[in-house]
């Protein structure tokens, strides 16, 4: 295998999991228990507050400081090996982890998570756009603007990473060895 494996799961925190979005904690760590990742990275979004978008373009006051909504899920919050908090949609904006997944000489990237139209995208789009091969697992990502959204974000990302860069769990887990032989 070329490079070691990775797993980024975007944003499983309590305050995301709603009854559009509820599996994905249990999705995660089923993902983690069939596929021996090497890394797993977990984002945490907190939101920065006045004088950041969210509070001054859409009035949304959520998720600051040490708001319970914050933290990783139980569910998930053992298998991180790394935890990067981001302050946008992005993973890659005011962080470090394009640094850090180069020094792990990381090349492909396991993406999944909440909200699949935003955030998950935005890490997938951002993986690519830095020369990482991004593979999203569809159920084990969702959306708490429902399964259209889902599928919207899904569709987008088709368009941009390829579709074929999109699987299941099962599939990815079933093809594991051949895959990341392949996308390494």
């Amino acid at each position: 295998m070329d490079g070691p494996s990775c797993l980024l799961a975007i944003d499983v925190q309590f305050g995301f999991v709603c009854a559009e979005t509820e599996a994905v904690p249990s999705a995660v760590r089923s993902l983690c228990e069939r596929v021996a990742f090497e890394h797993r990275v977990f984002t945490r979004w907190i939101n920065p507050g006045p004088g950041g978008p969210f509070v001054d373009f859409l009035d949304y006051h959520g998720f600051q400081g040490d708001a319970a909504e914050i933290p990783l899920t139980d569910e998930v919050a053992d298998l991180a090996t790394m935890v990067v908090d981001k302050y946008t949609y992005s993973p890659f904006v005011g962080t470090d982890l394009e640094r850090s997944l180069r020094e792990l000489d990381v090349r492909t990237v396991v993406v999944c998570g909440i909200d699949t139209a935003v955030c998950v995208l935005s890490a997938a789009v951002g993986l690519f756009d830095r020369g990482f091969r991004p593979l999203l697992v569809s159920d084990a990502s969702a959306s708490m603007g429902g399964p259209d959204i889902h599928q919207a974000g899904l569709d987008v990302l088709a368009r941009t990473i390829g579709p074929h860069n999109i699987v299941t769990g099962d599939d990815l887990a079933a093809r594991w060895g051949e895959m990341h032989a392949v996308f390494s």
